[in-house]
């Protein structure tokens, strides 16, 4: 039997959600059931799980693989989460034990034998090897240990109790179940050969073009609808826009755009803007002068004005961001929270008494080619520029920029994503001194707080030392109120992204009240095309 979860919980994760209304569309199936999905990427680097960090990764990682738990498609929410491998599972009262019973009969794809308990206990110890080094590894540090009971029956021991642990068990960021046989037997190949138990398979890599999936006959909720999906990088965004705009993508992220919104609509495209919202951060590298002043990065702070940003991402698909956790994240406030309002002359008086009058030249700043990192920098840049604090953008493919941001070669970072919609999620992965880039537990922490200066680690501590709920929520508050006084990040704005499809794709859930932890619409065993 399911444990039960707080209700005073629940409350902290419903969202209002904007989306586009779907269409009634006729029910006849197209003959080819062939779906294509642009990826705004040039490439991938893996599709293991336990390294999987990636836009493009993150979503065919999602159709291969399951995990213990699951929410159905469209839901994020810890109320709806449901079991996946896992048939049932209970809680002891102490909440350190978690017991599972697994599904029988679930099978490994291409001959690999049936899913069981050792199979689970592998991927959380490979997960919390260091010698993996996984990015996901902090995730599954309160693991105690995996016990064995059968082939099909397990139970996870914690460390300290965790009301939030089912959140770490669904397949996402690490909590996918690999194969320990394939493993084990391929080695580094594994990393382009995944073996999963999800509803489509692993077919073929083309290095810089595509990677092709085909559908699991034997997936045990019944074998998908689609044939295949094909995985299309199309990195330039004029071209990938035509491409959608002639119909020859079924799926794919449009641009962030108000005009371009507009006119998808009018075209007959559907858009899907799904929640949590991502946020986006101008993140300041405090190990580089003069940004270890507080007044510098003050300064940076009210020379920016968030409005530019807003009008151009326009009101369905963007928003505001004050906290640096985003609305709909559990443990997000705002509530009297320092909002630095735009001053260019507030801005240039802490410059001056910081000792740059005059500004300063932050050198060359490497940035995405994708429009969702390179527009909000050029914004910056002109900000920023009003008050003598000057930069040259060196524009990289996304992958590179990805690599030199976690070689410390920037000063300044854009950067967004959208994570499991909990405060301590956010604030383990971009402000934890465990998380600063160069670390063998690294994430996304660009400014090295926790180690340039005091962060938020003592908060992070003490709410991972109670299970109660409210006094979790008060540390993760503190930690926020802390975080926009010492000014590690900037949060510039939020921001939804733009996916898209065509009329004529069916997936098999609501879309009208989506919620999704990837960045393109999820593809379920139900997702059909109809006739044109």
């Amino acid at each position: 039997m399911m444990k039960k979860i707080n209700r005073l919980f629940l409350s902290w994760f419903l969202a209002t959600l904007l989306i586009a209304p779907a269409s009634g569309m006729a029910a006849e199936l197209a003959k080819n059931q062939n779906l294509k999905l642009g990826l705004p990427v040039r490439d991938i680097r893996t599709l293991d799980p336990a390294f999987s960090t990636l836009t493009g990764e993150k979503s065919i990682v999602g159709q291969i693989f399951n995990g213990l738990l699951r929410t159905p498609y469209g839901k994020v929410s810890i109320e709806s989460i449901e079991g996946d491998l896992a048939e049932q599972y209970e809680v002891s009262p102490d909440g350190l034990v978690w017991g599972f019973t697994l599904r029988k009969g679930v099978k490994w794809h291409k001959g690999y034998g049936e899913v069981t308990a050792e199979d689970v206990k592998f991927t959380f110890e490979r997960l919390k090897n260091p010698e993996l080094a996984s990015p996901w590894a902090k995730k599954y540090a309160n693991i105690d240990r995996v016990e064995i009971i059968d082939s099909h029956r397990l139970n996870i021991h914690l460390k300290t109790s965790d009301p939030f642990f089912s959140m770490n068990l669904l397949p996402y960021h690490g909590g996918q179940i690999v194969s320990k046989k394939a493993v084990e037997k391929m080695g580094r190949e594994y990393a382009f050969n995944p073996i999963g138990s999800g509803p489509f398979m692993f077919e073929a890599y083309d290095k810089g073009q595509s990677v092709y999936l085909k559908r699991n006959p034997d997936y045990f909720r019944g074998a998908p609808i689609l044939k295949s999906i094909d995985y299309l990088f199309m990195p330039d965004h004029s071209s990938r826009l035509l491409a959608i705009e002639k119909g020859e993508v079924d799926v794919s992220r449009g641009k962030r755009k108000r005009e371009w919104a507009e006119n998808a609509i009018s075209n007959g495209i559907k858009l899907a803007p799904p929640n949590p919202p991502q946020q986006q951060l101008l993140i300041m590298n405090m190990t580089r002068k003069p940004l270890d002043d507080i007044r510098v990065r003050q300064a940076i702070a009210y020379a920016i004005d968030r409005e530019d940003f807003l009008d151009i991402i326009g009101p369905v698909l963007g928003g505001a961001q004050i906290s640096p956790i985003p609305p709909g994240y559990f443990g997000h406030t705002e509530v009297g929270m320092r909002k630095y309002e735009f001053d260019r002359d507030k801005a240039k008086k802490l410059l001056a008494d910081a000792g740059y009058p005059d500004g300063f030249d932050l050198g060359d700043q490497f940035c995405s080619e994708s429009d969702n990192y390179l527009r909000p920098l050029k914004i910056a840049q002109e900000q920023l520029r009003q008050v003598g604090i000057n930069f040259e953008i060196k524009v990289v493919d996304h992958s590179t920029y990805h690599k030199l941001i976690r070689e410390d070669k920037n000063a300044l970072v854009i950067y967004g994503g959208v994570r499991l919609p909990i405060a301590e999620t956010l604030l383990n992965q971009f402000y934890a001194k465990s998380s600063i880039v160069g670390s063998k537990t690294a994430v996304t922490n660009f400014s090295h707080y926790g180690e340039a200066m005091p962060g938020i680690d003592v908060y992070l501590e003490k709410a991972n030392a109670t299970s109660d709920l409210e006094l979790k929520k008060l540390y993760y508050e503190k930690a926020q109120y802390r975080i926009i006084e010492d000014l590690p990040v900037y949060p510039l704005y939020l921001n939804r992204a733009s996916l898209c499809y065509q009329e004529w794709v069916d997936f098999g859930y609501d879309v009208e009240n989506y919620e999704t932890l990837y960045y393109t619409i999820e593809i379920s065993e139900k997702t059909r095309l109809l006739k044109r």
